[in-house]
């Protein structure tokens, strides 16, 4: 009996791991909409001349009651390249509301410091490592992408 259990489990594996050969089952093909690829990280962004313009009243927009208001204002100070807006989005960080978090962790990962500015970088980072522990999936997720972008060992070591 055991024997015979035994046989017909080799055959079966046997059967399986014959399958694909054979032609039945899955291809082993993989087509590039298939292949798991990483995101790209944030590239910082540069500064233009035509960037100067309405950056205190965006920034005082940050109290804003509506939170769609805030983010809108932080959207427009990344596209804006304004780094001078850092401290702002840091104080954005602690909002009671997780899309402001989302779109200040996203901003900072744009804004971030040149690559020459190591010191200032990582505390920059170690503020968003902080909030690994954000009680809202969205604020974690959204870290990992900007976190990588900083390319510093306890950005990429907290990711």
């Amino acid at each position: 009996m055991l024997l015979r259990a035994l046989v017909c489990r080799v055959l079966f594996l046997s059967a399986v791991v014959a399958a694909p050969a054979a032609g039945w089952g899955a291809t082993t093909e993989t087509t590039s909409s298939d292949e798991l690829k990483a995101w790209p990280l944030y590239e910082p962004c540069v500064s233009t001349d035509a960037a100067e313009e309405g950056t205190k009243l965006d920034e005082g927009g940050l109290s804003h009651p509506q939170p769609s208001v805030r983010v809108a204002i932080i959207d427009r100070l990344v596209k804006r390249c304004r780094r001078e807006a850092i401290d702002s989005l840091l104080g954005a960080l602690s909002d009671d509301v997780p899309e402001v978090r989302v779109a200040a962790v996203l901003g900072l990962g744009t804004l971030r410091y040149s690559q020459s500015s190591d010191e200032r970088n990582a505390a920059l980072a170690e503020r968003l490592i902080a909030l690994a522990s954000d009680r809202d999936w969205r604020v974690r997720s959204a870290l990992s992408r900007t976190l990588a972008s900083f390319q510093l060992y306890s950005a990429s070591n907290a990711v």
